[in-house]
């Protein structure tokens, strides 16, 4: 349970504390461009864990710039599939879209987040990520 105190509201200070203290990218990420493109299996799962956190703190931009390392750490099983997908999934992070209250009204955003979703939603009604689990796992994240 949240608490306000004196009509303050704790949660976006609590975020904003989780955002500062909890990313992992500073120790990912340097890992992750020494090997590239020779990723080993723990650093794929490294930076699996990286792009979930993003997904989690709602920086889809970030997670889609880290996909393409994703593919690289795949080797020679790197796939015209794998590759569909991973496309599939920047472009559906790099899609989401933010609110600007200056840019435009709440009607518009309700608008372009409902059109977002449904696509989200399509894709994996299409089962586009099937085969994939940390995909198919992130899009049904995103739904929620």
């Amino acid at each position: 349970m949240l608490y306000f105190f004196s009509d303050f509201p704790i949660l976006p200070y609590l975020v904003e504390w989780i955002n500062l203290n909890f990313d992992m990218t500073s120790d990912i990420l340097p890992g992750v461009l020494d090997q590239h493109p020779d990723l080993d299996a723990e650093k794929v799962d490294s930076l699996w864990n990286l792009i979930y956190s993003h997904v989690f703190h709602g920086l889809t931009s970030e997670a889609a710039r880290l996909l393409p390392y994703v593919k690289s750490g795949q080797g020679s099983s790197s796939s015209t599939v794998l590759n569909r997908e991973l496309t599939l999934m920047t472009e559906l992070l790099s899609k989401k879209p933010a609110y600007n209250p200056s840019n435009g009204s709440v009607t518009e955003f309700e608008a372009l987040w409902t059109a977002w979703r449904d696509e989200c939603q399509h894709r994996l009604d299409q089962r586009a990520f099937f085969g994939h689990e940390q995909l198919t796992f992130i899009c049904k994240v995103m739904l929620e």
